[in-house]
């Protein structure tokens, strides 16, 4: 699915105020508009926006909102959602424009992401079923990690994530997935996510760590940012600093080590003795 539309015919139904410039931030006349249907048609679209983001691996996602004849264009990302200002679809051919553009829009710039694509090597795909222990059914997507120090790229077959942490509209979108590693044919944790911009990166992190000698921490492998950046401030210059959405950059890592949940374990041992390799690791960090 690319896209979707919503179509409402009363007033009251308008989640926007009409007439509103763009980056209006009037406290006394509010861009979303607090009434309990306005806030019912907000929760409704962004749900639908939701519902793409969190099925399909998309960098961003476009719809439209029809109230009678007034038209809105929005653009979902992890950092926000832009919407246009309101205009009279049967007068304007924007919404016919609209359409066109997105219908000759290659698929990245319709928000599909392209760095998941579709396993070709049969062979390949037989020995990462096996090591995944996968069923025929279950879905294969190659996926390339740029390491953002050796500049080399390195290949990975995933099928579902085994976290839920991308069902939410915003934020990090944080899918972690076992990977069949097509180098070393290990099986590893790759995490795909979106970083924010002002935070250190995980992969710096992780060198640092091992770099120090840190104990009982995952295994780097490789970690870099794909491309893809949601909610550039350069875009919302006029816009005051407290209400300009984060900077999101599509980041990738791979680590050695894939965890089990601490409310998994045969004995009480096991339980402590992970535990206190944990603390560990964590007192290490604090105090190198």
């Amino acid at each position: 699915m690319t896209g979707f539309g919503e179509l409402k015919n009363e007033a009251r139904d308008e989640p926007f105020t009409l007439g509103q410039p763009l980056y209006s931030f009037d406290t006394e006349v509010p861009f979303e508009s607090d009434t309990m249907c306005g806030r019912d048609t907000r929760g409704q679209i962004t749900l639908y926006a939701n519902a793409i983001q969190a099925t399909q691996f998309r960098t961003h996602s476009f719809s439209f909102f029809i109230n009678r004849t007034n038209c809105r264009l929005i653009h979902w990302s992890r950092s926000c959602a832009i919407v246009t200002e309101d205009f009279d679809y049967t007068k304007s051919p924007w919404l016919a424009e609209f359409f066109w553009r997105l219908s000759h829009a290659s698929k990245a710039a319709r928000g599909f992401d392209t760095t998941f694509t579709s396993t070709t090597n049969k062979t390949e795909e037989k020995k990462a079923r096996a090591a995944l222990h996968l069923k025929n059914t279950d879905a294969l997507y190659k996926v390339v990690v740029n390491d953002d120090v050796t500049g080399k790229d390195t290949f990975y077959i995933v099928s579902k994530p085994f976290t839920n942490n991308h069902i939410f509209p915003v934020g990090r979108g944080t899918r972690c997935f076992k990977a069949y590693d097509c180098q070393t044919r290990a099986v590893v944790l790759l995490k795909d996510t979106w970083r924010v911009d002002k935070y250190e990166k995980e992969g710096s992190v992780y060198r640092e760590l091992h770099k120090a000698g840190v104990r009982n921490i995952a295994t780097f492998i490789a970690a870099g940012d794909v491309g893809h950046v949601c909610g550039e401030t350069e875009i919302f210059s006029d816009v005051p600093e407290v209400k300009r959405p984060r900077v999101h950059f599509h980041y990738r890592l791979v680590i050695g080590t894939i965890g089990t949940s601490l409310t998994k374990f045969s004995s009480t041992w096991q339980l402590v003795s992970a535990t206190t390799s944990a603390l560990i690791g964590n007192f290490l960090f604090a105090y190198p």
